[in-house]
């Protein structure tokens, strides 16, 4: 063991600074002294001193843990309380909200229902103050037309209770004139005038005509009663009836379901007399029959209009009053004539189209004829700038040694333009061709003005990789890589320059 060592462990046998073994400071002074030094082999006794930090490490790990562990518990602990307070929020926003919805909701059916008691005042005022109402079972009644009543269209027989509340209403002096009530069913309403209070209980009696107005089928056939007793009508729906004081009627106009009542008819009037002389009341939608016999036909007309217009329903008395009648088009004319005016906007609509889409092909076409001049334009220029940079080397002048010379006379076919020129023998054919370009150039430079067509295609010929041939028959183009004594080129000589293959 090295002399460092053992003074080391010697000390904390003895204690550091004087100290007695296993006090705090005996165990820092141990941890000063000791603890820096190197660790001890393996496999070497443990000495007191040792133990005793080892003690004081675990000890500092345990309350290291703990203290870790007690502040995971502490933020665990305010998270949880920050959910419970978010929650209470929510819950109390909640809460908020439905006080808020149920107040809103209560405060709305009891503005409904000032309403609907305001209704049922105003309806009261306009019935003379009574206010009679019956969900009764409707059913099938023709005691007036078997009685020979004339006006037993409309006569409905309703239940003895409904005839003692309206006279208790009568004697207080609430009520007097004729007994007329509404039907409502759904959202169909018909008006009736009563025949008697003779109806079973919780029934009314309504005639066919007026059970045709409400929807509902006047042949329903009727049951047989308890016990062999007699036949009892069926009952039909459930139907809402009320009293109405109708105002007698003024005036009343009709429109005939189909146009040969106007056509046929000739005394309107009395026909029209005689079909309200079945009828107590008359309803705005209301559709009537009516017979002719000169034409032993019944046609059906609709009330369109009633005068006075009062808050009873549409509703209007016609006993003992004088009523102004009116002929409204009939309803098949009026369906021609909004069948013809959507035929028409149809038609408006198909040739705005057409006027459309022919606006569009010109509107196209322009565009397509000026992106074809400006195409030219632009063409025109390129080959216009093309051409006279070609040419620029057309006027240079043809210096040659008269004893090595060849005249040449060159066509070319692209423009049928011919150009000639003095060229040494020994003068290179990719030269000559050159020579060529530009003199084609120049002479189709010229030609710009009075043909652009022609010289753009000029342009795009010369422009082009061109070869020179022989004016012979058979013969092979001139060889690009050699001169013209090569090539077999006399003194003189003419020559094709063509588009090279």
């Amino acid at each position: 063991v090295p002399r460092s060592r053992r003074l080391v462990a010697r000390r904390a046998r003895r204690g550091v600074g004087g100290t007695p073994r296993g006090s705090a400071a005996h165990a820092r002074g141990a941890r000063r002294a000791g603890l820096a030094g190197e660790r001890a082999p393996v496999g070497a006794p443990s000495t007191p001193g040792c133990r005793a930090m080892d003690f004081e490490l675990k000890r500092s790990a345990s309350r290291l843990r703990s203290e870790q562990a007690a502040r995971g518990e502490r933020a665990q602990a305010r998270r949880e309380e920050v959910e419970k307070k978010k929650a209470a929020v929510r819950a109390a926003r909640e809460a908020h909200e439905e006080r808020a919805r149920e107040r809103r909701l209560k405060e709305a059916a009891q503005r409904e229902n000032e309403r609907l008691q305001q209704e049922e005042a105003t309806a009261a005022w306009a019935d003379g103050g009574v206010a009679l109402r019956a969900r009764l079972w409707a059913v099938r009644s023709d005691a007036a037309q078997a009685r020979g009543i004339r006006r037993h269209a409309d006569r409905a027989q309703l239940p003895a209770r409904l005839g003692a509340a309206l006279q208790a209403e009568r004697l207080a002096g609430s009520a007097g004139g004729a007994s007329t009530w509404e039907v409502r069913l759904g959202g169909r309403s018909a008006h009736v005038a009563a025949l008697d209070f003779a109806a079973e209980a919780e029934t009314v009696g309504l005639p066919p005509h007026v059970l045709a107005q409400l929807g509902l089928s006047a042949d329903a056939p009727e049951q047989e009663g308890g016990d062999g007793g007699p036949a009892e009508a069926t009952r039909l729906s459930q139907v809402e009836v009320s009293f109405r004081k109708l105002p007698k009627a003024t005036y009343a106009k009709f429109r005939p379901a189909t146009s040969d009542f106007s056509a046929e008819v000739v005394n309107v009037r009395a026909v029209l007399e005689r079909a309200l002389a079945a009828h107590s009341t008359l309803t705005v939608g209301e559709s009537i029959g009516v017979y002719v016999a000169s034409t032993d036909k019944t046609y059906t007309l609709e009330v369109m209009e009633v005068k006075p217009d009062t808050a009873t329903g549409g509703g209007v008395s016609v006993v003992e009053t004088d009523v102004e009648t009116d002929i409204a088009p009939s309803l098949e004319y009026e369906h021609k004539v909004e069948r013809a005016e959507f035929e028409r906007r149809q038609q408006l609509e198909r040739a705005a189209r057409e006027a459309e889409e022919e606006a569009r092909r010109v509107a196209e076409a322009e565009a397509a004829e000026a992106a074809r001049v400006e195409a030219q334009a632009k063409a025109f220029a390129q080959a216009r700038s093309a051409l006279a940079e070609l040419a620029a080397e057309a006027d240079m002048p043809d210096v040659v040694d008269a004893g090595d010379q060849c005249e040449l006379m060159v066509d070319v076919a692209a423009t049928g333009a011919r150009v000639q020129l003095r060229a040494a023998r020994s003068t290179a054919v990719a030269d000559i061709i050159s020579r060529v370009r530009s003199l084609a150039a120049s002479e189709a430079l010229k030609a710009l003005d009075s043909s652009p067509d022609a010289a753009v295609a000029a342009a795009a010929a010369v422009t082009a990789p061109l070869e020179l041939v022989p004016a012979l028959p058979g013969a092979s183009p001139l060889p690009v890589s050699g001169t013209l004594a090569q090539a077999g080129v006399g003194r003189r000589e003419r020559l094709i320059a063509r588009a090279a293959a």
